[in-house]
């Protein structure tokens, strides 16, 4: 049973896109996905063309932030336990006659 979820937010001029995933690599992956599918239309070199996409999701991720096309947006996960409650049991009351 999953006690912990990690909530990715990503803050953007338009609102926020928010995700919970069981893992934190579950949260990790879907930023990078977020950055991958983004990184063309808001990271561009000095002449306006998009740059490569760094190999390492670490830098990605860090230069994708760090770029002028993104001065609006802002990630953050966190971590949060579930309070599962205790499972309910009956005690069967005997019917009177």
């Amino acid at each position: 049973m999953i006690d912990t979820v990690w909530v990715l937010t990503v803050e953007h001029k338009h609102g926020h896109d928010t995700s919970v995933h069981s893992t934190p690599a579950g949260a990790d992956a879907r930023l990078l996905d977020y950055v991958q599918t983004w990184w063309d239309r808001r990271v561009f070199d000095d002449d306006g063309n998009p740059m490569p996409i760094p190999a390492d999701p670490d830098e990605a991720i860090e230069a994708y932030f760090d770029s002028d096309g993104t001065e609006h947006e802002a990630w953050f996960i966190e971590e949060h336990r579930i309070n599962t409650p205790a499972p309910v049991t009956a005690t069967p009351n005997p019917v009177e006659p």
